[in-house]
This record gives C-alpha cells, sequence and structure tokens, in this order.
C-alpha cells in the first residue's frame, strides 16, 4: 500500500489541478473577439462605394462650391430680348459683329434704300437675318444713327445697318471669322460706317 502511496498522492495533486483550472473565471468571457487589422503603409485609399476617383462624396464640397440648402444668388441671366451690335477686329479689319462676336454681312441682292431683304428660304438657313426680338444695343464704336429695323414678310424683324439688312453665316465656327466675305460675289461684312468691305 505504501508503494502505491506516491501515485496516488499524483493523480489527487492531478485532478485538484484541473479543478482549480476548471473553477478560474475566465477575464474574456462574454466579451467578443477583436479582429486585428493590419494597415499596409503602401495601401492605396480607395473611393467609397457609389463614387470614382476624384469625386466628392456626398455631403461634401469641393472648394469655392456652395452646400447643399444654401441660399445663393444667382449671376443675372443675359437678357434674350436684347440684340447686340458691336465691332470686332478681324483680318479685314473692323467688322460689325453681333452679341456673339459673329461677323456681320450684307448682301449685294438686297438695298438700302429702303431697306429691302431677298434672302428667305433656303437662302436664310445658310445666311441667318439678324433677328430682333426687343431692343437693340449699340457698343461703342457702333453709330446708333445708322441702326434700324426690317419687318420681313416671313415675320421676322431684322436688324439693319445703314440700311442694310444684316445677317450672320453659318459656316464662320469663331467668333471673328470672315469666311462669307465674298461668297457668290455677293456678300460682304460690313465696316463702322455701314458700307461693304473690300
Amino acid at each position: 500500500m505504501w508503494n502505491k502511496m506516491p501515485t496516488l498522492i499524483w493523480l489527487a495533486g492531478a485532478a485538484f489541478t484541473v479543478g482549480a483550472l476548471a473553477a478560474t473565471p475566465n477575464a474574456n468571457a462574454g466579451k467578443p473577439a477583436t479582429a486585428i487589422t493590419v494597415n499596409e503603409p503602401s495601401a492605396t485609399p480607395t473611393a467609397p462605394a457609389g463614387t470614382e476617383p476624384g469625386e466628392t462624396e456626398p455631403g461634401e464640397t469641393e472648394p469655392g462650391e456652395t452646400p447643399a440648402g444654401t441660399q445663393t444668388t444667382p449671376p443675372p441671366a443675359a437678357n434674350p430680348q436684347v440684340t447686340v451690335l458691336r465691332l470686332e477686329d478681324t483680318k479685314l479689319g473692323p467688322v460689325l459683329t453681333d452679341g456673339k462676336r459673329r461677323t456681320l454681312y450684307l448682301s449685294s441682292a438686297d438695298d438700302n434704300r429702303p431697306p429691302t431683304t431677298t434672302c428667305y428660304g433656303k437662302c436664310a438657313r445658310l445666311w441667318v437675318p439678324l433677328r430682333i426680338r426687343g431692343k437693340v444695343v449699340a457698343d461703342e464704336g457702333v453709330n446708333r444713327d445708322l441702326v434700324g429695323a426690317l419687318p420681313r414678310k416671313d415675320g421676322i424683324v431684322q436688324a439693319t445697318y445703314n440700311g442694310w439688312p444684316l445677317y450672320w453665316f453659318t459656316r464662320d465656327r469663331a467668333p471673328g471669322d470672315t469666311t462669307g466675305q465674298g461668297y457668290r460675289n455677293s456678300w460682304s461684312a460690313i465696316g463702322p460706317e455701314g458700307k461693304a468691305v473690300r
């Protein structure tokens, strides 16, 4: 019996240790597992879902923008009821232009004493009459005494200068273009004195 005593003591000690471990409360019991996130230094930030790189997230504003819901005063819109006449320097010299700086032309087939137009139909689609819908404003350098209006038989009121009905050319693509000059030996840009530019 005494020979078995060390074994019994060892077994009792082991049982006591297991019981003690089972009875020790777990300090992390009831807590959710915590995920460890490793941030890569070279990782590239990704755009939030629904946005492209460089876009602003909803609720954010770019510098100079007004946040949503803020009342602002919109810039004054161009008055569509004003027809503007001005002078523009071109390769032909100073010529009459409209408010969009399109060169204005006269046709030798028309007349200026009294103002008369012959350009209708296909002609008026290529050579668009400068239409008056309200008042006419003459910029500096334009002789206001030469500005007039011509009621056309198609119902348009066309601007005139020195009696000549005014048109812009649909093939002029940029401000100051004069591609209509000399077209079919009939069309000419019009100078500040109200005469055809040669």
